[in-house]
């Protein structure tokens, strides 16, 4: 990533021989870490404040393949050619966040689309290249997404996807949530992946919208306010060096294994609806 084909075959590494033979491939089991993605504490579940080391998230091989595979659909279900290549994908969100790396640039690759990084994701920039590179899909902030249709860009002609932290998902954070139009909106976390599209019903109704293939979601009940729970194929194989907090976030019901996000919802005739207000600010003293 970040790294023209050339220059990556023209390496002159070591291989496991001594021998300088240019890039090695080696197939790893698909249990083997595969990513180490340093995350915002301010995201994940409640950490000790005092402790101020980087918090980071391991997935493994699987995990990537999954989300490499539910990446290469999303924001296009409504296209005709859903079934088809994603043959180009660009994005305003740097390559060093996970849900990029894992749903978008991994996802273009795995399909053998072409992958277009964004170095300064300003609205013209990122406009340039949607008019410009014939681009299938975008993912967006919703801050980005704003400023585009705030131009001259007919918004609807082009496949803009926003993409935003779940715990930005949560109400009463200003200038995160609205103005967003009738674009696709997908959120989850590091830890688990993107777990849920929503829609602008689903904003107006405050649920977390719809899961994404073979996610599930739950409410997980504690003392101190009730939070997300996520089921899937994309979750965190656990935290770099951090047996204690993977412990608190991991919770196995009958065989499955669920990832506490932290973030604070509530049941409201059987659906899941985002906590808001009062109800959010509680949950968010209590990390």
């Amino acid at each position: 990533m970040g790294v023209s084909l050339s220059s990556l075959l023209e390496d002159g590494s070591m291989n496991g021989s001594n021998s300088r033979t240019g890039i090695d491939v080696v197939r790893r089991p698909d249990d083997a870490p595969a990513l180490i993605a340093y995350v915002d504490r301010d995201t994940a579940p409640p950490v000790d404040r005092g402790d101020e080391a980087p918090l980071a998230v391991v997935h493994t091989h699987a995990t990537l393949t999954a989300a490499a595979t539910a990446g290469a659909s999303l924001g296009r279900e409504e296209t005709d050619d859903v079934t088809g290549n994603l043959a180009s994908h660009c994005s305003g969100l740097p390559l060093s966040n996970p849900i990029e790396f894992m749903y978008g640039a991994s996802a273009t690759l795995a399909e053998g689309g072409r992958y277009h990084p964004i170095a300064e994701p300003d609205s013209e920039t990122i406009r340039s290249l949607i008019v410009t590179a014939d681009i299938d899909r975008t993912f967006l902030t919703p801050q980005q997404y704003r400023d585009l249709r705030a131009s001259d860009l007919p918004a609807d002609d082009y496949d803009l996807t926003v993409v935003e932290s779940a715990s930005a998902a949560i109400g009463g954070q200003p200038g995160d949530t609205g103005g967003v139009g009738d674009a696709v909106r997908l959120f989850g976390l590091p830890e688990t992946g993107l777990t849920h599209c929503r829609t602008p019903a689903d904003l107006e109704s405050e649920t977390i919208g719809t899961p994404l293939a073979d996610v599930r979601a739950r409410v997980r009940e504690r003392a101190d306010g009730d939070e997300l729970a996520i089921a899937g194929p994309a979750l965190m194989d656990g935290y770099f060096e951090r047996s204690a907090l993977t412990d608190e976030a991991t919770e196995t019901i009958d065989g499955d294994r669920w990832i506490a996000t932290g973030v604070p919802v509530r049941s409201r005739n059987d659906e899941i609806v985002l906590a808001t207000g009062t109800e959010a600010t509680r949950a968010a003293s209590t990390r």
